[in-house]
């Protein structure tokens, strides 16, 4: 009997299947636990990315209105992924999720920042997604009167 006990004492040529089945379902939960900490990253580095193109092209639409009577200016950067010109200078070829944008104004009755009813030119921004995220549109509206942008 103690020879028996010795034998299998001293004969670890290796692991058992158990111990190689516990090693693999050890390595799966903390593989699928990396991927969606990953998910939530890139989203998040995704959102940031497009609340800050949003803002540079409201802050250069602002500008551009507050030296064209209150108007906007209408674009389109679908194809060249950049509004360069004269006045407005949007370049979103630096972006790695947002690079395509189009942006339009309107004119409707509302209250002003005053409480007061008057015509408000209103400005929308929509961002597209490219790359992983091709599916992600962000759109935000900005009204000129109150200063409030909001993004949906």
């Amino acid at each position: 009997m103690r020879a028996i006990i010795k034998d299998m004492v001293c004969n670890n040529k290796g692991f058992s299947v158990v111990e190689i089945a516990i090693v693999l379902l050890l390595i799966s939960v903390l593989a699928l636990g990396f991927a969606w900490s990953g998910k939530q990253q890139l989203e998040l580095a995704a959102y940031t990315e497009a609340r800050a193109l949003i803002q540079e092209i409201v802050s250069k639409q602002k500008a551009y209105a507050s030296k064209n009577m209150g108007n906007y200016k209408s674009i389109t950067a679908r194809t060249d992924f950049a509004a360069l010109d004269d006045t407005i200078n949007i370049d979103a070829r630096k972006n790695k999720y947002f690079k395509d944008f189009t942006t339009s104004s309107r004119v409707e009755q509302g209250k002003d920042g005053r409480g007061q009813t008057r015509d408000l030119n209103m400005l929308s921004v929509t961002v597209y997604g490219s790359g992983n995220i091709s599916d992600v549109t962000r759109t935000a509206t900005y009204n000129r009167f109150s200063d409030d942008l909001t993004i949906h």
